[in-house]
């Protein structure tokens, strides 16, 4: 989002542009609703691109609109194994015959994350032969 830096008496403070507009166009924004940048561009500030909504239907938007990036996999900061990893628990699965917990300690995981991985929770858009 973009800023804008005022001063007064010396005293610097910073301000989110798109609130700005709102504010001093509309008026003031109610508690538990955000401003949505209509065309998903955080620059353009223009009145006409801003609308006071719901937290919910900023989240709504966002979907629909690909404006949110969901990770998955080895991209996610979360991820511990790597799609490598995920080919090798279901090999020690159905060829080894390993049980859950076996193959967790084996990663460093829990037998729930080797459970979900297995069950196609986690980890559902590596293609499993």
């Amino acid at each position: 989002y973009q800023r804008v830096n005022l001063s007064k008496n010396n005293k610097l403070k910073s301000f989110y542009i798109h609130l700005l507009v709102i504010e001093n166009f509309v008026g003031s924004i109610p508690k538990d609703f955000v401003v949505n940048h209509k065309d998903g561009n955080k620059t353009n500030n223009k009145l006409e691109n801003l609308e006071v909504i719901t937290k919910q239907q900023n989240t709504i938007h966002a979907y629909k609109n690909n404006l949110i990036n969901t990770r998955r996999g080895l991209a996610h900061q979360n991820s511990k194994i790597t799609e490598a990893n995920v080919h090798e628990i279901f090999r020690l699965r159905k060829e080894e015959k390993l049980s859950q917990q076996k193959i967790a300690d084996l990663f460093g995981l829990s037998r729930e994350n080797i459970r979900d991985i297995l069950n196609r929770k986690r980890w559902k858009h590596i293609k499993i032969e």
